[in-house]
């Protein structure tokens, strides 16, 4: 299987499940604003056309996107790991909670908080803004 990623980009997680699980991929790095794969000079948009990562493609040829999917994907292709729980609810739980860091932290907080361009007032907003997510995550990892 083929795992596209980029440095320092949420791809990372996608990339300790499967040193975790002890998988076989081939790591191949996308450039994040040329989208080329440093790899082999490949445009990455060919393989996934919006030009984000993580991207997994399966030895069958299939891609699969969004940190998400891809990291229940490999917790179910790898069970021996014991990467996710079972089924029912603790699987929504953690589905829940994946789903929470994409979209509330990564996407709501951390992207822009991170802009090299984005002015102070902007980032102290969003700081704002969000302080409530951060108390929720904080809480519910008190005693972990």
């Amino acid at each position: 299987m083929d795992l596209y990623f980029s440095p320092l980009a949420c791809s990372l997680a996608t990339r300790i499940a499967l040193y975790e699980a002890g998988a076989e991929a081939n790591y191949l790095e996308v450039d994040p604003k040329t989208k080329v794969v440093r790899n082999d000079g490949s445009d990455f948009r060919t393989v996934n056309p919006l030009g984000l990562v993580p991207t997994l493609r399966t030895d069958d040829g299939l891609v699969l996107t969004e940190n998400a999917a891809i990291l229940q994907y490999v917790a179910d292709k790898f069970p021996q790991a014991h990467i996710a729980t079972g089924s029912g609810m603790e699987r929504s739980r953690l589905h829940q909670w994946l789903c929470f860091i994409g979209t509330e932290l990564h996407k709501g907080l951390f992207i822009p908080m991170l802009d090299k361009n984005a002015p102070a007032e902007m980032k102290s907003y969003v700081l704002g803004k969000n302080l409530s997510r951060l108390e929720y995550l904080d809480n519910a990892l008190k005693g972990r």
